[in-house]
């Protein structure tokens, strides 16, 4: 049987255009701060810029230097925070070093966590993170029942491994068994070779090999990594044909997480 891909593309237009057809008249303020000129995040904020005008959000981008100073950062915050006409905000991660990433996240009102970055710190936050919400949509287009399957989360980063462990708890899904690994665990190739579902969060490419994993296994790959300017995922490609149903890098679960950063943006008050 031949393997399903989800068609991230496809699934964000369907979002936003539910979007558009249920969009409020209610003028929404979105506000991004970057940190830095990473090239990578700075893709990203674009993405995120542009989608955001397409749905009539007034958005409000900030730079700031990678040498700002902790305080200037959480100011910057702070003001945000007060300002009635933004509803929602986020950080691009990464920040450089020297930034106490929790601190910082910690200054976000949780009402405008819009990325979930407090919920990525284990903080309380009126929102699930994107990504999280993206993987979720994966899930439920594979049609796995996950009260039968092995899963396994590859990964414990602040982004998406922790959030998503995290979730899977607090939600209480019910799961046959739940394994999170490092990419270097020394139990991993007996875990992904009995897993049903595998999703892998580390961001280093071939982290999962095809002889690996099982046959018919759900793959999903939230992982990403740039090389050369091309976009890569931890999952190897010739894994995708003994799989089920794979998230492709690019295409995947990017395009949607974006999607569902703007659904908790027009969600905000």
């Amino acid at each position: 049987m031949e393997s399903k891909i989800f068609d991230g593309k496809k699934v964000r237009d369907e979002i936003i255009n539910l979007l558009k057809k249920n969009r409020l008249t209610k003028e929404i303020g979105f506000g991004v701060i970057q940190v830095g000129t990473n090239l990578i995040s700075t893709k990203y904020v674009q993405l995120k810029k542009e989608t955001a005008r397409q749905l009539g959000i007034r958005y409000t981008g900030i730079n700031l230097p990678s040498n700002i100073s902790q305080e200037e950062l959480e100011n910057q915050i702070e003001r945000l925070n007060d300002d009635p006409k933004i509803s929602a905000i986020m950080i691009q991660m990464p920040l450089p070093k020297g930034i106490n990433r929790g601190c910082a996240v910690s200054k976000i009102k949780r009402s405008k966590d819009v990325d979930g970055l407090r919920y990525c710190a284990g903080l309380e936050s009126d929102y699930f993170p994107p990504v999280v919400l993206a993987v979720e949509e994966a899930i439920k287009r594979s049609a796995i029942k996950l009260e039968n399957s092995r899963v396994v989360i590859l990964g414990r980063g602040f982004l998406v491994g922790a959030p998503l462990v995290r979730y899977f708890n607090q939600t209480k899904q019910k799961i046959k068994n739940l394994d999170v690994l490092g990419r270097s665990s020394e139990n991993k190739d007996e875990v992904l070779a009995n897993a049903d579902l595998i999703i892998s969060a580390v961001g280093a490419i071939n982290v999962v090999k095809a002889q690996e994993i099982k046959k018919r296994a759900v793959l999903i790959d939230a992982g990403t990594t740039e090389i050369n300017g091309a976009l890569l995922g931890d999952i190897e490609h010739e894994a995708y044909s003994r799989s089920r149903f794979y998230t492709p890098v690019p295409g995947g679960i990017g395009p949607v997480t974006i999607a569902q950063l703007m659904k908790n943006v027009i969600s905000s008050k």
